[in-house]
C-alpha cells in the first residue's frame, strides 16, 4: 500500500472554506471596531471644541460663532486645526450659550451611521453632549449610553 504525504483537493477546499468564513466574521468585527473608534475620536474633538470655547469666552468675553483651521482667534473666530478633518459648526453663540456640531468630513473617518455627529450644548457653562444620526435625529441613548 502506498502512503500519501500530501492533502487531497477536497481537504484543501474545506480548509479554505473555513478560513474564508472565519475571515468574513473577523473583518466585520474589525470594521465595527474601526467605526466605533472613529466615533470616539469625534467625541474627543467635540470635547476639545467645548474646552477651547470656554477658554475663548474667558479671553474675549463671549463664545466664538465660527471655526477656522488657521489664523488668529478673535471675538467671533475660534481656531482649531481639527477643522481640516471634521466639519465643526457653531450656532447660537453669545456670551452665555453655544451649540456646536462635530461631524467627520473625510472619507477615511467613517463612524457608525447611527452615531454620525456629536453635538455640544453649553447653557451657562453647563455642557451636554449628544449624538445624532445622519438624518440629525437624537441617538444619544444608543451611542453614548454611559454619558
Amino acid at each position: 500500500m502506498k502512503l500519501s504525504k500530501g492533502f487531497t483537493l477536497i481537504e484543501l477546499m474545506v480548509a479554505l472554506g473555513i478560513v474564508a468564513v472565519l475571515s468574513t466574521f473577523a473583518f466585520g468585527g474589525y470594521q465595527d471596531s474601526l467605526r466605533n473608534a472613529n466615533f470616539r475620536l469625534t467625541r474627543d474633538v467635540a470635547e476639545k471644541v467645548a474646552l477651547v470655547q470656554q477658554q475663548h469666552r474667558q479671553e474675549f468675553g463671549q463664545y466664538a460663532s465660527t471655526v477656522q483651521t488657521t489664523g488668529t482667534p478673535s471675538a467671533n473666530v475660534l481656531v482649531l486645526s481639527e477643522g481640516v478633518d471634521y466639519q465643526i459648526t457653531i450656532s447660537q453663540a453669545n456670551f452665555r450659550d453655544f451649540t456646536a456640531k462635530v461631524t467627520p468630513s473625510k472619507r477615511n473617518i467613517q463612524g457608525p451611521t447611527q452615531c454620525w455627529t456629536v453635538q455640544v450644548n453649553s447653557q451657562q457653562g453647563y455642557l451636554k453632549f449628544s449624538a445624532l444620526n445622519q438624518q440629525q435625529q437624537d441617538t444619544t441613548a444608543e451611542c453614548m449610553p454611559n454619558g
